[in-house]
Parts: structure tokens; sequence; C-alpha cells
């Protein structure tokens, strides 16, 4: 659990204190449990020891982004594509970034850059081609089995398309799965209209 990841990884800084991994996986340990400005101080630490890393900058973007500071998150997304243009997490990030201001065109044209289909998906939710997306999920949702369409993501795409209760049954699958980004799901901004379901607490409980 993120608790006992946290509690061993504080025991690691007293033997490498300017380890930006150890400091890394701290952050990631304390966003799991929403305490995002603590992460994000570990993070700026991690960073500094390890300015070059596209990884850790792309990170930091994250946690800013789950708190709402859009700007902020998009200089690291940024950031963390001049360090590395071809770094995928970033573009995904930031077309996260910008779809949560509204910008859907731009989120899309930085999807087509990384995940073609993910920008197809998002072209007909914007414009209200409910059976081309639903035809689109419906496809990755028979991939799951042979080629393991992650059911994280299938998750955040049945989001996009505003249909809470089949978010609900992948996140569940995610976290049995245990889908490394499950971890994050109290945070990511994605699912804050689940925050009320009985089933999106009993994944939070889950997870401590």
């Amino acid at each position: 659990s993120p608790t006992e990841a946290e509690q061993e990884l504080e025991s690691l800084l007293f033997e490498w204190p300017s380890h930006p991994g150890v400091r890394s996986g701290l952050a990631r340990c304390r966003a799991a449990r929403g305490r995002l400005e603590e992460a994000i101080e570990e993070q700026l630490l991690a960073l500094s020891f390890d300015p070059m890393s596209p990884a850790l900058a792309t990170s930091l973007g994250f946690y800013r982004r789950a708190q709402g500071r859009h700007e902020q998150a998009v200089a690291r997304f940024k950031q963390a594509l001049d360090l590395d243009p071809e770094w995928s997490i970033a573009r995904l990030e930031l077309a996260r970034c910008l779809l949560e201001v509204g910008e859907g065109r731009k989120a899309i044209e930085a999807l087509d850059l990384v995940k073609p289909a993910w920008g197809r998906f998002l072209q007909c939710v914007e414009s209200g081609d409910r059976d081309g997306a639903l035809k689109m999920l419906h496809d990755w949702e028979r991939r799951y089995e042979s080629d393991y369409v992650a059911p994280y993501w299938l998750a955040e795409r049945w989001m996009w398309l505003g249909d809470h209760e089949r978010t609900m049954d992948w996140l569940e699958r995610a976290f049995d799965d245990q889908q490394l980004q499950a971890i994050f799901v109290g945070i990511e901004p994605t699912f804050r209209p689940l925050h009320g379901l009985s089933r999106f607490q009993q994944i939070l409980r889950l997870l401590g």
C-alpha cells in the first residue's frame, strides 16, 4: 500500500538522502494519499538532484495538475519535452491539462502525436459522435483479454464519454490488476465527479 511503501522509503532516506528515485518514490506515495503539497516538496528535491530527468519533471507537472495549477503544470510538461521531445508521458499529461481548461482541439492535437487512437476518440466525444466513440470503446474492451488494454486508461476513456458506471467497472478492474496508476485515483482530476459514489470510496478505503 502507499502507506507501507512510504514507511520503507523514509527508512532509505537515512542512507540515500540525495537519491532522486527515493525522493520521487516518497512524492508518489504522499500524492496517492492526497498530501499534494508534501509530494511537490519531495518531487522538487528529486528534480534538484537530477534536473535532466523528463520523468521527474513530468511527475511534478502531474501533481500541479492535480492541484488545478494548470499553468505551472504545463510549464513542467514543456520542460520535460524540452529535455526529451519523445517523452510521450509528458505529452499525454499535457493533453489532459489542455482538456481540463477547455482546450479540446489542442488536446486532440497533442494526443495525435503519441496516441492517435485516443485523439480520434476525443474527436468523437468533442464533436458529439457518441456512436463512433462507443464503437472504439467496445473494440478496446474486446481486446482487453488478448492484448491487455490497460483498464485505467479504459476508465479514463469512459469518463470522457460521461458514463460513470462503466468508468467504475474499469477502475475496479485496474485495482484488481494492480495497475500502478490506480493509486492516483483519489487525486486524478478526471475522476472527481465520482468521489461521491460508494464504489469509488471503497477503492479509496482499500488503498488506505
